[in-house]
């Protein structure tokens, strides 16, 4: 995949801890350091779904997960779950 590709991020609201139903963009910190880091450019954007997080690149969607697994804030370095998504974004066509 070459570099600078568009990633579009879809995100709905999830419970956090105080069980408020609210969208945290600071859950997709980690997300967002590690793909600008390697140079690309995330697009978010907000949907009704309740805790989805689905990655599309190049019109085809190539990850769906739950936006509560990744973890709250930090670089992403060691969150498992933003390595797994760098790779499908990296090995995208």
């Amino acid at each position: 995949m070459p570099l600078r590709t568009k990633v579009f991020v879809s995100y709905g609201p999830y419970r956090n801890c105080l069980g408020s139903l609210t969208y945290e963009p600071a859950r997709l910190d980690g997300l967002r350091t590690l793909l600008e880091a390697n140079e690309h450019q995330m697009i978010y954007h907000q949907t009704k779904n309740l805790n989805e997080l689905a990655i599309t690149v190049n019109g085809e969607m190539v990850y769906q997960g739950k936006v509560d697994q990744l973890d709250f804030s930090g670089d992403g370095e060691l969150d498992p779950m933003c390595k797994e998504i760098l790779e499908i974004v990296t090995n995208a066509y």
